[in-house]
Order: structure tokens, then C-alpha cells, then sequence
């Protein structure tokens, strides 16, 4: 039987759920000034993951086919291939997150996942132009890296690429992930899509309640909205876990009315809010790399980030205790590998790739107080 790692979120309460409104969520309870934003070959998921288990599926990836995943990465992406009965091939990469190095074998993998992460691209053209030459199905995973250029009206994709928008991510809808097409993949695709199910309203609403009521506490801390949460969290109205969620999506595999209308609206918006989240970035970086940091993530018009991240490889515990006493979140995603190391093979010297990396918020929410006290903090862990 396959163990797994528990879910982790990797990052505080204060992050997961500012990457949308209170009042957009409000309105789109109640249907008041919706919007339509439309791009044909963009499928809406009720999550990222399943919208990778769902494309998989549809080009027949089942029980023994070899699929390549980055070892950098979260559960959600191995927990989607491993329910189809793959066999993973984990790949390394630099410290940089980039020129990953995928095994050789006699066959090569069925499916290759690039990952774009904090911005950094884990394969080159090189490597995934080799691969596809041999008939491998190539599939990018932007979930972390999303940027302002994805969502123009003019937008596409090389190959097919994953975009999140729960909780942890640069926009959130809670629920939802979208799966982007070329345009010669989509109409074959559509077909399958149109199998599949809605979210049930009741869920949906229930989603959308409980997107408010993070979202409303959150952004302003009040004492009511905190007695809100409370009883949200008593009566379970909160988010569950990728396994759950991913079995309830088994059946359920479209985002209901609702949220498919927010992540419309959020969209719509997405442009504006991922250039602001680039700015706070690079101001944040411009403060580390001058306090003798090295700043990994990178963003431009084609890469956004939640969140800037840094090696940090003397007194990490230290650096989270001061930040901490500012009462900023420092975020250690990802801090061990998505699949049991007893069970699995792992590339070596992969304990590495789980020991130096931090990170911050730079999310476009941040006030210039909130950034000064991030400033703050670090300039009293290296004085």
C-alpha cells in the first residue's frame, strides 16, 4: 500500500485566503455585477489537481505508465497521478529550481510535468523538445507561478498548463483550477469535459459562504468576524483536505455556478492585481539581496508568485522566530517530500532540496506597512 505525507499547507492562516475580496464574494452570493470573461480553450475545474487527473484520463494515462514529477512539489500533484494508478519518476533540479535532470531509462516517461515554480522554470525547451520528440505528453504546472500575461483575452499555451486558485495561491476563489489548452487540443478535449459533472449547489453556496467568511476576517481582524470564523470552524465550514477534496471531485469535477462566476470575475482583475504582486516582490528582493540574501523566485509578465523565496541556509529557526515576533509568516514550502521517503526512490542528495528555501508574502494585498514590517524584521535578524 502506498504511504503519503499529510497534507501541509506550508504557509500561515494570514495568507490562504487573501487572494480575493470579501465584497466580490458578497456580490456574487446575491449574482450583483457579474462578469463575463471568456477564453475557449481555458477549462474551469473544482481544483487544479483535477483538472490534472482529468486531462490524464482522457489521453488514457492509467495503472503502470510512467509519469515525471519535479520531487519540489506539493501532494496535490502526486496525489492526482498516483489515484490513476501511475508509477512516478521523480526528477531533481538545482538550487535555482531549474535544469532538472530526469532519469534515463529504456522507456521514457509517458508524461513529463514541468513545473514553473516561484517563477523558475524546472525543465528548459531543450529537454521538453527531446521528450516529445520520443511521444511524451508534456504538461506545465503553473499553479504557483501564474502571471499577468495568462489571463489577456489573446492569451495561449504551448503545451497543456495548470493554473490553481485555492487558498495559498496568488487569486483565490477557494475552489478552482483551470486547465489551458492549445487551441489544436481543445475541441478533442471538450468532448470529454462535457461528461462531467457540476458541483451541487448546496456545495457550492457552502464553498462561497465559507470563501466570506475568511475573507471578511481576514481583511479587517474584527472581533465579530472572528467569532464568525469560530463558529465556521465548530460547525466544520472550512476547507478540507486535498484527499477529501479530491474524492468528492471524482464525481463532481466543475466548479458550481457560484464560483465559477467569482473566478470570472477574478480573472477579469487578474492582470492589475499580479503586476501589483510583482512590484511588492521586487522590493522585497531589492531589501534581502541587500541584507546578503539570495532571492530565488523571479516574476515578469509571464511569471507572478504568492510568495518571494530565499535560501536561508545558517539560523533558519532564528530568521522564523524574528519574523514571527513582527508577526509575519514565513512560509517553508515546500518542507518534505509529497510521498513517503521510506517507500519511495528519491533522487539523491534530495534532503537538499527541502532544507534551504524560505518564504514571504509579496502577495498584492500587502499594505506598505505590512511590507515595512517584513523590512523590519529582517533588518533586526541581521544587524
Amino acid at each position: 500500500m502506498i504511504k503519503r505525507t499529510p497534507s501541509r499547507w506550508g504557509g500561515g492562516v494570514a495568507l490562504l485566503w487573501n487572494g480575493v475580496e470579501a465584497k466580490d464574494v458578497l456580490r456574487n452570493l446575491f449574482n450583483v455585477g457579474a462578469v463575463s470573461y471568456v477564453n475557449s480553450p481555458y477549462f474551469e475545474f473544482d481544483s487544479a489537481r483535477n483538472g490534472l487527473f482529468h486531462f490524464l484520463k482522457s489521453h488514457g494515462i492509467g495503472k503502470g505508465d510512467k509519469v515525471a514529477v519535479l520531487l519540489f512539489t506539493c501532494d496535490a500533484v502526486t496525489d492526482a497521478i498516483l489515484d490513476l494508478g501511475c508509477d512516478i519518476v521523480f526528477y531533481s533540479c538545482d538550487k535555482q529550481l531549474e535544469n532538472g535532470r530526469i532519469p534515463e531509462t529504456t522507456n521514457p516517461p509517458k508524461v513529463i510535468i514541468e513545473q514553473v515554480t516561484f517563477g523558475r522554470r524546472s525543465l528548459n525547451d531543450e529537454i521538453l523538445q527531446k521528450y516529445v520528440a520520443q511521444g511524451s505528453i508534456i504538461v506545465c504546472d503553473k499553479s504557483l507561478s501564474y502571471g499577468p500575461n495568462d489571463f489577456t483575452a489573446d492569451a495561449t499555451v504551448k503545451y497543456p498548463t495548470l493554473f490553481s486558485f485555492e487558498a495559498s495561491k496568488s487569486l483565490t476563489v477557494g475552489w478552482g483550477g483551470i486547465l489551458a489548452l492549445p487551441h489544436a487540443q481543445s475541441k478533442e478535449f471538450s468532448k470529454y469535459y462535457d461528461t462531467l459533472r457540476k458541483v451541487d449547489t448546496i456545495s457550492d453556496l457552502h464553498r462561497n459562504i465559507v470563501l466570506y467568511l475568511n475573507a471578511a476576517n481576514i481583511k479587517n481582524g474584527s472581533k465579530v468576524k472572528f467569532l464568525f470564523w469560530l463558529l465556521a470552524s465548530a460547525l466544520r465550514l472550512k476547507r478540507r483536505s486535498s484527499r477529501s477534496s479530491m474524492a468528492y471531485s471524482r464525481s463532481h469535477s466543475r466548479p458550481g455556478k457560484r464560483t465559477s462566476q467569482l473566478l470570472q470575475t477574478t480573472l477579469a482583475s487578474a492582470e492589475e492585481k499580479l503586476f501589483l504582486s510583482n512590484a511588492i516582490h521586487d522590493d522585497l528582493k531589492k531589501h534581502l539581496e541587500e541584507n546578503g540574501f539570495q532571492v530565488i523566485s523571479s516574476v515578469d509578465v509571464s511569471c507572478s508568485t504568492p510568495r518571494i523565496t530565499f535560501i536561508c541556509e545558517n539560523n533558519r529557526n532564528c530568521l522564523i522566530a524574528k519574523l514571527a515576533e513582527h508577526n509575519v509568516e514565513c512560509g517553508t514550502w515546500f518542507d518534505l517530500p509529497p510521498v513517503d521517503q521510506r517507500v519511495w526512490s528519491l533522487p539523491d542528495g534530495w534532503e537538499n532540496m527541502f532544507s534551504k528555501y524560505l518564504n514571504l508574502p509579496c502577495h498584492y494585498t500587502l499594505t506598505s506597512e505590512k511590507v515595512s514590517k517584513i523590512k523590519e524584521a529582517i533588518n533586526e535578524f541581521t544587524s
